[in-house]
Parts: C-alpha cells; sequence; structure tokens
C-alpha cells in the first residue's frame, strides 16, 4: 500500500517539475517584468526623442532584421527542438554533433547574406540616406546578430535561465545608459549606433558564460549528415516562423502602405504595447519549451502528456496574468500618451482595439509548442499560414471601410481571435472530446469578455480629465473599479486551477 503520510512517486515528481517550472519562471518572468517596466519608459522616451516618422523607419528595419533570420533555413529552430528531446533520450552526442552543423551553416550564411545586404546599401544611392545608412549597418552587424540569436537558442535548450535573465536586465541597462543619449544628441542614427553597442555587449556575456561551462562546446563545423537532419525539422518551423512573422507585421506592413509611413509611427506605438504584453507569457514559453520536448520523450511520445501542458498555461493567462497586463496598459498608456507624448495621442485608439488581440494571441504559445514537440510541424505551418491569411485579409477589408490606424487595429484584432480559436481547437482535439474543447474555448472566451467588458464600464463610468492631477485621480478610481471584476477572475482561477496550491509551490521554490 502507499504511505499516505508521504507523497507518492508521481505526486513528488509533479511536485519537483512544478517547483522546476516555477523557479525557471519566476526568476526569468521576473527578469521579464524589470525589462518591460524599464523598457517601456525607456522607449516612450526614445520614441518622443525619435518622432513618429524615425519610429516608423526603425520599425521597418527591424521587419527586415525578422525576415534576413530566415537564411538559417530553420536550423537554430531544429536545435531548440531536438537537443532537449536527445538529452531527455541519452543521446548528448548526436545533440553535439547537431549543435556543431548549426553554428558552421549559420555563421557562413549570415556572413553571405550580410555582405549581400550592405552591398546592396552601397549601390543604391537613390534611397534616402537614413534608409541608405541604416540597410548597411543591418548588412554589417547581421552575422553577430545570428551569432548572438544562436547563443541564446542553446541556453534555453539548456535550461540556463539564469544567464538569460541577466541578458535581458543588461539589455535594458544599455539602451538606457547608451541608447538613450546616443538617439537624443543623434537622433535616428543614434539608434542605430546604440542596436550595435547592443549586440556586441550581448554576445560578448553569452560567450564569457558558455566558456565558463562544460556543457557547451562551440565547434562550427559544416556536417553534411546533421545538417540533412536540421533541415528535414527546420525547414518547416523555418516556414511556419516566417509565415508567423508575415503574421505578426503584416498589420504594420499595411498601414505603411495604406496610411504612409506617419501613420506607422503611430500604430507602431500600440504595437509596442502589444509586444510588452506579449513579452510575459512569451517568457513563459522560454521556460516551457525544452520541457514540452523532454515530457514528450519521458513519455515514449505520448502526445496526452502534454495535456495539461497546454491547457493549464492557458487558463492561468486568461483568468489571471493578462487581466492585468492588459487592464494596466488600457489604462494607464492612454493617460501617458496624453500627457507626455501628445504627439502620438492618434495613437490611442489603436491601443486600446489592439490590446483585444493582444489577449488572444498571447494564449496561442502553448498550442504552437505543442504542434513542434509531437512532430505536426507541416500542420503547423498550415495553420500559421491561415492565420496570416486572415490579418491580411481582415485589415485590408477594415482599412477599405474606413482608412486609420484604428481600423488596422479592428482588422488585427478580429484576425487574432479567429486564428487562436481555430488553433486551439485543433489541438484540442488530439485529447478531448467535441464537447470539452467547446467548454474550454467558451471560457477563454468569457474571461476576455468580463475583462474587457469591465475596462468599457470603468471608462464610462469615470471620463478623462485635462489636468493631470485630476486625470490620476480618475485613473486611480478606475483601477479601484476593475478590482471587482478581478476578484471574480481570481476565484474563478483558484477553482479550475487550484491557484493556492501554484502559490505555495513558487514559494517553496523560491525558498
Amino acid at each position: 500500500m502507499t504511505d499516505l503520510s508521504t507523497p507518492s512517486a508521481p505526486q513528488e515528481e509533479q511536485r519537483s517539475t512544478s517547483r522546476s517550472i516555477l523557479k525557471d519562471a519566476s526568476r526569468y518572468t521576473a527578469a521579464t517584468y524589470a525589462a518591460q517596466v524599464g523598457g517601456f519608459a525607456v522607449g516612450l522616451a526614445t520614441k518622443g526623442l525619435l518622432g513618429p516618422t524615425n519610429v516608423g523607419i526603425w520599425a521597418l528595419l527591424n521587419i527586415l532584421l525578422g525576415y534576413l533570420a530566415a537564411s538559417a533555413v530553420g536550423t537554430t529552430d531544429a536545435i531548440a527542438k531536438e537537443v532537449p528531446y536527445l538529452r531527455e533520450k541519452g543521446d548528448s552526442t548526436r545533440a553535439q554533433s547537431l549543435i556543431e552543423a548549426m553554428l558552421g551553416f549559420v555563421l557562413g550564411v549570415s556572413a553571405a547574406v550580410g555582405l549581400v545586404v550592405a552591398g546592396i546599401a552601397v549601390l543604391r544611392p537613390q534611397l534616402d540616406l537614413p534608409y541608405r545608412v541604416g540597410v548597411l549597418l543591418v548588412g554589417l552587424i547581421f552575422p553577430l546578430w545570428m551569432f548572438m540569436n544562436a547563443q541564446t537558442v542553446l541556453l534555453r535548450a539548456a535550461k540556463r535561465f539564469d544567464a538569460l535573465s541577466t541578458q535581458l536586465i543588461l539589455q535594458l541597462l544599455v539602451t538606457a545608459a547608451v541608447g538613450v543619449p546616443l538617439i537624443w544628441r543623434f537622433s535616428i542614427y543614434g539608434q542605430y549606433t546604440s542596436f550595435v553597442v547592443l549586440v556586441v555587449v550581448v554576445a560578448l556575456y553569452f560567450s564569457r558564460v558558455m566558456r565558463r561551462d562544460t556543457a557547451f562546446v562551440l565547434r562550427p563545423r559544416l556536417n553534411w549528415l546533421p545538417l540533412r537532419q536540421l533541415f528535414a525539422i527546420g525547414i518547416p518551423l523555418q516556414l511556419a516562423s516566417l509565415v508567423t512573422t508575415v503574421q505578426t507585421t503584416a498589420d504594420s506592413l499595411l498601414a505603411a502602405k495604406v496610411l504612409g509611413v506617419t501613420s506607422l509611427g503611430y500604430y507602431s506605438l500600440a504595437v509596442t504595447v502589444k509586444g510588452y504584453i506579449y513579452q510575459t507569457p512569451n517568457a513563459f514559453s522560454v521556460v516551457m519549451f525544452p520541457r514540452f520536448q523532454e515530457r514528450f520523450a519521458a513519455s515514449r511520445d505520448d502526445p496526452a502528456a502534454l495535456r495539461t501542458y497546454v491547457e493549464k498555461p492557458i487558463l492561468g493567462f486568461a483568468l489571471v496574468i493578462l487581466p492585468i497586463l492588459i487592464g494596466a496598459s488600457w489604462q494607464v498608456v492612454p493617460f501617458v500618451v496624453r500627457h507626455f507624448l501628445p504627439a502620438f495621442i492618434p495613437a490611442v485608439p489603436a491601443i486600446r482595439l489592439l490590446l483585444v488581440g493582444t489577449f488572444f494571441t498571447s494564449l496561442w504559445h502553448m498550442p504552437v509548442q505543442f504542434l513542434i514537440a509531437v512532430n505536426k510541424l507541416w500542420q503547423g505551418v498550415l495553420i500559421a499560414g491561415v492565420n496570416a491569411c486572415l490579418v491580411v485579409g481582415a485589415v485590408l477589408v477594415a482599412t477599405r471601410m474606413h482608412p486609420s490606424v484604428a481600423s488596422v487595429a479592428i482588422g488585427t484584432s478580429v484576425a487574432y481571435a479567429l486564428g487562436f480559436l481555430l488553433m486551439t481547437g485543433y489541438v484540442l482535439r488530439h485529447f478531448a472530446s467535441v464537447l470539452r474543447v467547446t467548454l474550454f474555448l467558451g471560457e477563454i472566451l468569457l474571461a476576455g469578455a468580463v475583462l474587457f467588458g469591465a475596462l468599457l464600464a470603468a471608462d464610462s463610468l469615470i471620463g478623462d480629465a485635462a489636468a493631470i492631477p485630476a486625470d490620476s485621480v480618475r485613473l486611480v478610481l478606475r483601477l479601484v473599479v476593475l478590482l471587482l471584476p478581478a476578484a471574480v477572475l481570481l476565484r474563478r482561477a483558484d477553482r479550475v486551477l487550484g491557484l493556492r496550491q501554484y502559490l505555495r509551490w513558487g514559494r517553496e521554490a523560491a525558498a
């Protein structure tokens, strides 16, 4: 018989796993929160110094970097998936051969791509000077930027979230101490210089961490057999990532095309707010990714073993984390814009409308990870493609009806909501009945309805004021009004998740 005075082996294993996840998640998420708060303040300062047009130029260059990253052909994505899986299976030798092949390929290809991009900047004098300098910068820094990304993937696969947490704080410090003064003095060219400094500092820090850890042996090699395996896994992952990039940047690109670069600058503020909220579930996703692969390997490739890894985080974020982050952003960001960034006042409606889509797009990390873990890679490509088409179609329809940044946000939010429901429903059907899936998705929609209904009600009851002191009081009153619906969501979270149990495990993990 099982001794009831001590936890059973499965219970102890669950507690150990939960403590490990909570320890890494709390550390990495705390660093993300610190980076979010500081980065938000620094971001507002830099946007104020740059102005809408230069913000739009920098946004386009970041989009270019995202597309150029596809030159890795998914080899880094394949490493993130395969290395934890192989190490859990006990095949460290094969994992190391994949790492070496990835490094050799990424370094070689990124150097070639960087030269081509730099050459285009040199040979196209008709480009406006800010664009030309920016494209040249992207080409020259691209190999080091890709190496930094490869280092990040290796640290995530090894669950070195201590180093990754430090990197987030280091990045914030560099941006604040170096970026803001440079932007204040040199405008967009200061932004370019601070980006170079940031990449160099982070790459040097990661190199120092890896030299001190015997688990990392960085030997770049071009070996066809492991490369072929990386391509087989990485190409569909890369295609899904590329299509996801289209999905997450299509709204900005369409805003620039239909409305102009200045409107893109307004919309970029809304995208920035979305990005800060998105970082929190993304941080948890980073912590969970290697664990998805390890759990799948330990269960002898049983998809049902991943059920709790999919459902519980979605519920936790929908009922607890996102209401806090979105509620605060809905109220605080417009207040800051009204009084400290009046040039961006046209962005306020788009910010609030895009927050609706942010609620849904912040919940699809776990379904995506499930598809990757169970090797439904091409299905992931198809789903990402459908979601990207939804964004493009919805934004085009919305802006045709009424060309404005608010219309771009409406179309994007509608597409994000539909994409989440379709993908999550497909994933849940791997281990749940149609009724169970319907009830689960209904729970998420109800949580969203409570959140945004409460926000609209608070705005309706307590309006804005012109003066900062009076407006500050009204801001606080609206936040107090929101405590009641927040308590409803927390009570539901405790009922369906056992929230107090996780808080207790979290205290144990911190201790």
